[in-house]
């Protein structure tokens, strides 16, 4: 699968480029409403990993290289499954590290973080960009099309891609997803590792 992301207008996509070891997608492009210029390349892999992690298969290839641990985390990531960022930087990458903890839910999920400030993934559907009520910040995406289950009812890993592209615009540091942990305790594991590369905490 071959990424690319565009910027327009204050706001993004990541797409997709099937290539013949990949599944097909509901969607190929993930709509995200904040600009990504400037996102760290290991987080774009990372969010796109996430997003499309389903039917990733193969060689990856990401718009920038990333840090040999990155790549090293996504291929792990997928366990048995092989997938391979083909795109690695021959050093090390700065990540901009953040200040903030915030909860992470989707806007149809009815278990909430029990923190203060939360960042709500809600659909492109409902408005544009993103928006703050009170402490609750919500952002405009198409990432329930990436669901493998059908819902926009409830957290999927395409949520949490989102969230990692747009960290570094929220200066978080880290997010706590309870909604998420308890579908698939392993994959979240899995995914907790994979933030790490990127500088970002998660815990359920």
């Amino acid at each position: 699968m071959r990424f690319k992301t565009t910027t327009a207008n204050h706001a993004s996509v990541l797409s997709a480029e099937i290539d013949e070891f990949d599944g097909c997608p509901p969607v190929t492009d993930l709509e995200i409403g904040v600009a990504l210029d400037g996102v760290s390349p290991d987080r774009v892999a990372v969010g796109a990993t996430l997003a499309f992690a389903p039917w990733l298969a193969g060689p990856m290839e990401v718009p920038k290289p990333v840090s040999a641990l990155t790549a090293q985390r996504i291929g792990e990531f997928f366990g048995m499954r092989w997938v391979h960022c083909v795109s690695v930087s021959r050093g090390a990458l700065p990540i901009t590290r953040g200040g903030r903890t915030l909860g992470l839910r989707h806007a149809g999920d009815s278990v909430g973080s029990g923190l203060r400030e939360e960042l709500l993934i809600d659909s492109v559907s409902s408005f544009a960009g993103i928006r703050t009520e009170g402490d609750t910040m919500a952002i405009a995406t198409n990432a329930a099309m990436l669901s493998p289950r059908g819902t926009d009812r409830q957290m999927g890993f395409a949520d949490l891609g989102v969230a990692v592209l747009v960290a570094s615009y929220l200066d978080v540091n880290e997010y706590v997803c309870p909604g998420l942990a308890r579908q698939d305790r392993d994959a979240f594991d899995r995914a907790t590792i994979l933030l790490e590369s990127v500088g970002l905490g998660l815990s359920g």
